[in-house]
């Protein structure tokens, strides 16, 4: 019997995903998955099986991923239904099912990434526009205090602490402030150290390879190597000056003028910037139906798109 989930290598999931036998369809899948082949994952998938819910939830597809994801149970499917959760902004809803589970150093460290930022997305709901603004506002906030917790892994401990740093990260000099504290108590962690030159803008003391995924978007954001960052208010709040199509300048520009700014002069160059032109537009109620729908081309967060549509079809 073959058993993908025994194979060592990515040469031999590559291998079985190429082979021509109608009757391992399933198992194709699983080595499509292992190999980041995800649409080909979900042509192999089994309906509503987890292979085609992870699959969707690779591509991004949240709301299909978590509608087969609700009809099972399971320690596999509530680990699922927390990454896709986490990934739609509801970050509280993703704690409580993560937080199901028998807690270890990566189980408490995720958990307190969501904590943080569903305390600091709450705080930015009231103040900033952002990619998570138009959703409906989670009920519940959880607060749990995660720090009795005793770690096996001192690098884990430093991710941990530097999570929960985000609970403030709207306001730049108390998020400053607790980095270089944890800084200066833990001197040998560079994480805090490479945070706090990404904010400030040193960017010679900072090595792009000793940076996470997101560390590095923001990095090549505030050094003007790239013009998007994903989420970029949960980072970036108070802490970018860069001009030109800048997103937080146009954000920062709409609040201060209280949206009553021409949606036209906004740039269309990413989808929060296509965001703010419509929600420009209908505030002052001079967009045409058919710019709203040329915007909504350039958003790809399903979420967004169907709660703008779900909008104007309420006002028709």
């Amino acid at each position: 019997m073959i058993d993908p989930n025994n194979f060592q290598t990515l040469e031999e999931h590559e291998k079985l995903a190429n082979l021509d036998i109608p009757d391992i369809k399933n198992f194709k899948a699983v080595a499509f998955l292992h190999i980041g082949k995800f649409e080909e994952a979900l042509k192999f998938s089994q309906k509503d099986s987890y292979e085609s819910a992870y699959a969707l939830y690779k591509l991004r597809k949240y709301k299909k991923a978590l509608k087969i994801a609700n009809k099972h149970s399971g320690e596999k499917w509530d680990v699922l239904k927390s990454q896709i959760l986490y990934c739609m902004g509801y970050f509280n809803e993703a704690f409580k099912f993560l937080n199901k589970l028998k807690k270890d150093d990566e189980i408490v460290v995720n958990l307190q990434a969501m904590q943080s930022l569903g305390e600091l997305t709450n705080k930015v709901n009231k103040h900033h526009f952002h990619n998570l603004y138009i959703k409906k506002k989670e009920e519940d906030s959880i607060k749990e205090n995660l720090e009795d917790y005793k770690f096996k892994d001192e690098e884990i401990y430093y991710e941990f602490l530097f999570n929960k740093t985000f609970e403030c990260a709207e306001n730049k000099t108390e998020y400053l402030g607790n980095l270089k504290k944890l800084s200066d108590q833990f001197p040998k962690a560079n994480i805090f150290k490479m945070q706090m030159a990404n904010i400030e803008g040193y960017f010679d003391e900072i090595n792009p390879e000793d940076l996470s995924k997101t560390q590095r978007q923001v990095y090549n954001f505030n050094s003007k190597k790239s013009d998007t960052i994903e989420n970029g208010l949960h980072y970036l709040s108070n802490f970018s000056n860069k001009l030109g199509d800048n997103q937080y300048k146009w954000i920062e520009n709409a609040k201060k003028n209280n949206f009553k700014i021409n949606w036209n002069e906004i740039p269309d160059t990413s989808e929060t910037l296509n965001i703010l032109r419509i929600l420009t537009g209908l505030e002052n109620k001079n967009i045409k139906i058919d710019n709203i729908k040329k915007c909504l081309e350039k958003i790809k967060n399903e979420n967004v798109k169907q709660k703008i549509e779900e909008y104007l079809n309420f006002n028709k």
